[in-house]
């Protein structure tokens, strides 16, 4: 189950950073006031912590991910867009607390292993 959802995510985010390469969300990154280069950042953390779903820092790269849909849906939710346009920003978020809560860290959190 697990790899099945790092698998749809990274489909997901790797159309998001072809989108992003192709120019077709140049408009959207000027209208909400962050330039290309911001665009070339994100699109590069977007790749990295990607790939990092099959390391195993892949819980790392998840929270990573995480933080980039937050501050999409952020985004989208200042530039009052329609909710029809949320998708993909809330499938991600429902596949990443997925990937999250069905992790070994969230089995090592419960038992109190970690901190």
């Amino acid at each position: 189950m697990v790899q099945i959802i790092k698998i749809t995510l990274a489909i997901i985010f790797g159309a998001a950073i072809l989108a992003k390469l192709s120019g077709k969300t140049n408009e959207t990154f000027e209208k909400s006031g962050y330039g290309r280069p911001f665009m070339y950042a994100l699109v590069f953390a977007e790749a990295l912590f990607t790939a990092g779903l099959f390391t195993p820092y892949d819980l790392w790269a998840a929270i990573g991910l995480l933080a980039i849909i937050v501050g999409a849906i952020v985004t989208l939710i200042r530039q009052h867009v329609a909710p029809a346009k949320f998708g993909m920003a809330v499938l991600s978020l429902i596949l990443l607390s997925a990937l999250l809560a069905l992790s070994e860290w969230s089995d090592a959190w419960h038992t109190n292993l970690i901190f």
